[in-house]
């Protein structure tokens, strides 16, 4: 029976020295906000749009049935403004030209990094669909 016992209270001692030591140890307080904007998935932001204006299908992309989606590359601010705004990949200069015009004036929630907020980069996807 001493021979069971001595192993399963060293075993008891060890991870208990453990458990202490890892709650003795604060979490990380680096209140600097990150030097480059987090990366967030174009999902997950789109989920935080709050306002701005909707795209406006160009009277000339129309008449030659020009569709797709553009990609906007874009920084969201702290405060949830687009801050730079570049074209990833677009069908037509025209509908990029929309798509830049109104993604300029959507407003985010802000994205949250340890309960701060902090400027993101991420993926917009404008569509523009013509009706059959």
């Amino acid at each position: 029976m001493r021979q069971i016992l001595r192993p399963c209270l060293l075993l008891f001692f060890v991870a208990s020295c453990i458990a202490q030591d890892q709650a003795a140890t604060p979490p990380p307080t680096d209140s600097t906000p990150p030097s480059q904007p987090a990366i967030v998935a174009s999902g997950v932001i789109a989920g935080r749009k709050i306002g701005g204006n909707a795209p406006i299908y160009p009277p000339e992309a129309k008449r030659q049935r020009v569709q797709g989606t553009v990609l906007l590359n874009a920084v969201i601010s702290e405060e949830g403004k687009i801050q730079d705004l570049k074209v990833a990949k677009a069908p037509d200069r025209d509908l990029a030209d929309a798509a830049i015009q109104a993604v300029r004036s959507w407003r985010y929630v802000p994205y949250l990094l340890s309960g701060k907020p902090v400027k993101v980069r991420t993926t917009i996807a404008v569509n523009f669909v013509l009706s059959p």
